[in-house]
This record gives C-alpha cells, sequence and structure tokens, in this order.
C-alpha cells in the first residue's frame, strides 16, 4: 500500500549500536504499528518516503531539524507537531537546567530552615544571581545551543570533518558532543567561586575557602560553620 498513514510517527533508532549506525522507525500512531524502517535518518530520506507515500496529514516528530526539514519537503501540506515524550523531555531539561544554576540558594534554603517553626516568620528576598553565575549561564545556553546544531548537522547526512570545518569546532568535540545524549555540563574548573574573597574579613580564610570550593564544598552555609570554627566572625553575605 503506497497510502501513507494519516497520522504518521516518526523518530530515530540505534540499527548498530557499537558503530553509531542510526535509521528512522514510522509508526502509524492511529493504529500504534510500525509500518517502515529508513536505513538512514537525514531529511533527503525522509521527505522521499512522503512523496512515495501521500497521505500524511500531521506528523509526530522530535525536535531534530532533519525530520522538521523532510516534512517540509515531502509533505509540505502536513501539520508537524512534537510528541509527548520529547515535549516532557524538553521541560525536564530546561527545569533541570533552572535548578542548577539556583542551586546554592536552593541549599541554603533547605540547611538553614528550622526543624520546628512556631509560626510563619517573614524570608528575605534571595539575592540575585552574582555576574559570575550569569556568565556561566549564557556559557551553558550557548553550549547546549552548539549541541544541537552539531546533533541537527548530524542528522541532516553532515560527515563528522564538515561539520568541524563549518561551526569551527574540533572533530574531537564533535564526536563527543555526538556520543552525548543530553548538552554537556559545565567543566568543574567553572564553579563559580565566592566573590566575596577580597574583603580583609575573610583574607585568613581565603586559601582553605578556595580549597573546599574546587574540591566540590559549594554549600555555604556549610562552608559559614566551617570557617566560624576557625575563628570567623564575618556575615553569611561575604561567602556568597
Amino acid at each position: 500500500d503506497t497510502h501513507g498513514p494519516r497520522v504518521l510517527g516518526v523518530d530515530d533508532v540505534a540499527l548498530r549500536r557499537k558503530q553509531r549506525r542510526y535509521g528512522t522507525l514510522l509508526i502509524d500512531l492511529e493504529t500504534h504499528r510500525p509500518i517502515d524502517l529508513l536505513d538512514d535518518p537525514t531529511a533527503e530520506v525522509f521527505a522521499n518516503w512522503l512523496r512515495l507515500h501521500p497521505g500524511v496529514e500531521i506528523i509526530v516528530r522530535d525536535r531534530a531539524g532533519a525530520y522538521a526539514e523532510g516534512g517540509r519537503q515531502g509533505a509540505p501540506d502536513a501539520i508537524q507537531v512534537a510528541d509527548r515524550f520529547h515535549l516532557s523531555a524538553n521541560a525536564g531539561a530546561a527545569l533541570d537546567e533552572v535548578l542548577r544554576s539556583r542551586r546554592r540558594h536552593i541549599e541554603y534554603v533547605v540547611v538553614s530552615e528550622p526543624a520546628e517553626q512556631p509560626g510563619p516568620t517573614p524570608t528575605a528576598p534571595l539575592p540575585p544571581p552574582s555576574q559570575t553565575q550569569q556568565n556561566l549561564a549564557i556559557r551553558r545556553t550557548r553550549r547546549s545551543a552548539r549541541w544541537d546544531e552539531v546533533r541537527n548537522r548530524r542528522a541532516a547526512g553532515y560527515s563528522i570533518q564538515r561539520i568541524a570545518r563549518e561551526m569551527g569546532m574540533h572533530r574531537r568535540t564533535v564526536r563527543r558532543y555526538l556520543a552525548t545524549p543530553a548538552p554537556p555540563r559545565n567543566h568543574p574548573s567553572e564553579r563559580p567561586r565566592p566573590s566575596g574573597l577580597s574583603s580583609p574579613t575573610l583574607q585568613p580564610y581565603v586559601e582553605y575557602l578556595q580549597g573546599r570550593w574546587q574540591a566540590g564544598c559549594t554549600n555555604v552555609a556549610q562552608l559559614q560553620r566551617e570557617v566560624e570554627a576557625q575563628g570567623y566572625q564575618g556575615s553569611y553575605s561575604l561567602l556568597m
């Protein structure tokens, strides 16, 4: 039967995982049955299939650029929508990004909140993110955009060498982006450091605080308790 389904689901699938070879799985979403397996996850192959199987009215896909372009070429009148899984995955990734960017403030609230509260007490507003945190968030956003672009170009049939050349990246970096299921996080050396270390009050404890921070202890309340045990009498805000 050369007539396509009315509602078509499309997603990439690993054909040979060890060789990182991927194909395209097509599913009739009204009958919940697979109908075809394409051996190449490119826009051209998907568009050709749509031309040979007219009648598709709705294309349910992930956010890969290859399937979007293939749908526009092969079935220009079809409506393209994102499937529930990828909508949930994108929402989860966005929420995770927000929580990680505010992790220090969340940890402080959790640690400093008393076990029993006799009544409602006013809470001070959280301080705004520091310039260092803002810069890290910008770098994370740029890195995520490059990760998306690398995978979209690969799905569109670009070679690793071409992607690296056109995007000004090393081929090892391109391969690493293709091998990771999510955008890479910041390098450990990019952890934001306490912004008040230049204060004279903190000078006797700077070396200790920097060592603890690079060792992975970013809980400001915990660091405050440790330096107070060494004689620190300054405020919490100096450690932020």
